[in-house]
C-alpha cells in the first residue's frame, strides 16, 4: 500500500515503481529489470518482475536518491530486511496535508526536533555528523518549492540583467551608428533639398530608413528564436508552449523597441531638418 494505492505482489515477484513525470520536457529512458537477486540469509534468491508502474505516488524524498524503486511481497521484504545491515533499513512516514503551502513552519520545527533526536538516538555504526543528521530527517514539498522559487528568482534576475544589458548596448550602438552617419545624411538631404524636396518627404524617407534599422532585426530575431524554441523540445511535446513563451517575450521587447524608435525618430528628424 502506497499513499492510497494498493499493489498485490506475488511471492518471488516484484513491481518496478518509476516516479517520473513523463511530460516534464525531459527524455526518460526507463529500463526495468526482468529479474532481481535479493539477499536471503547468506545467499541470494532470484525474483521475477510482475510489471511496472510509471507514476508519481509521493513527493520526491531526499533520502531516496533514485526515482526507480521496487515493491516486494511482504514475506520477501521481511527476508531482505533480516538479511541486511540494520542501519540500511529505513522507515518512511508519509503525511498528506490539505494545504501543503502552509506547512513551512511545521517542516522547520520538525527538522530541528529530529536533529536533536538524532544526536541522542543515532545508531552506533553512524560515525560522521552528516550521517547522524540524516539518520532521521524530514522532507517536504514546501522545502522543494521554496528552493525552486529561490532558484527561479535568481535565474529571472540574471536573465533580466543580461537582457537589459544587451538591450541598452544595442540602443547605444544604434545611436552611435546614426551619429557617425549624420554628416553624410545631412549632405545627402541638402543636395536633395536644392531640387525642392519638402520636409514631409524628408521625414517620410528618414522614418522608413530608421524603421528598417530598428524594427527589422527585432522581427527576424523573434521569428528565429520562436523557431528554435519550438524545434528543440518538440520530442517532449513542449514545442508549442516554448514557442509561445518566446513570442510573448519577443513582443514585449518589440513594444519597447517601437517606443524607442518613435522617440528617437522625432529627435533625429528634427535635428536633421534644422541642419538643412
Amino acid at each position: 500500500m502506497t499513499l492510497g494505492c494498493k499493489y498485490h505482489v506475488k511471492k518471488d515477484h516484484f513491481i518496478s515503481l518509476n516516479q517520473v513525470v513523463q511530460d516534464d520536457g525531459y527524455e526518460h529512458n526507463i529500463q526495468d529489470p526482468s529479474n532481481l537477486n535479493i539477499p536471503i540469509g547468506k545467499g541470494y534468491r532470484r525474483i521475477t518482475s510482475q510489471g511496472k508502474v510509471i507514476k508519481v505516488l509521493f513527493n520526491r524524498l531526499n533520502e531516496l536518491e533514485y526515482s526507480s524503486m521496487f515493491i516486494l511481497n511482504k514475506d520477501d521484504y521481511q527476508n531482505v530486511k533480516l538479511s541486511t545491515v540494520y542501519s540500511n533499513v529505513g522507515k518512511i512516514r508519509l503525511l498528506n496535508f490539505p494545504n501543503w503551502r502552509k506547512t513551512n513552519k511545521i517542516y522547520q520545527n520538525l527538522n530541528v526536533e529530529l536533529k536533536q533526536y538524532n544526536k541522542v538516538h543515532s545508531f552506533r555504526d553512524l560515525k560522521s555528523s552528516t550521517e547522524i543528521d540524516y539518520s532521521s530527517m524530514c522532507s517536504s514539498k514546501i522545502s522543494d518549492y521554496n528552493m525552486q522559487i529561490k532558484s527561479a528568482s535568481f535565474l529571472l534576475f540574471l536573465c533580466c540583467f543580461v537582457g537589459i544589458l544587451f538591450f541598452v548596448s544595442q540602443l547605444i550602438m544604434l545611436h552611435f551608428k546614426l551619429l557617425t552617419e549624420f554628416d553624410a545624411e545631412k549632405i545627402k538631404y541638402k543636395k536633395i533639398n536644392k531640387i525642392g524636396i519638402q520636409e514631409r518627404e524628408v521625414s517620410k524617407n528618414i522614418s522608413y530608413e530608421l524603421l528598417i534599422i530598428f524594427i527589422l532585426p527585432v522581427m527576424f530575431s523573434i521569428l528565429l528564436s520562436a523557431f528554435f524554441c519550438y524545434c528543440l523540445p518538440i520530442e517532449s511535446g513542449k514545442g508549442i508552449l516554448s514557442a509561445e513563451y518566446s513570442i510573448i517575450i519577443g513582443l514585449a521587447y518589440f513594444s519597447i523597441q517601437i517606443i524607442y524608435y518613435l522617440v528617437y525618430k522625432g529627435f533625429y528628424i528634427r535635428k536633421l531638418i534644422n541642419a538643412l
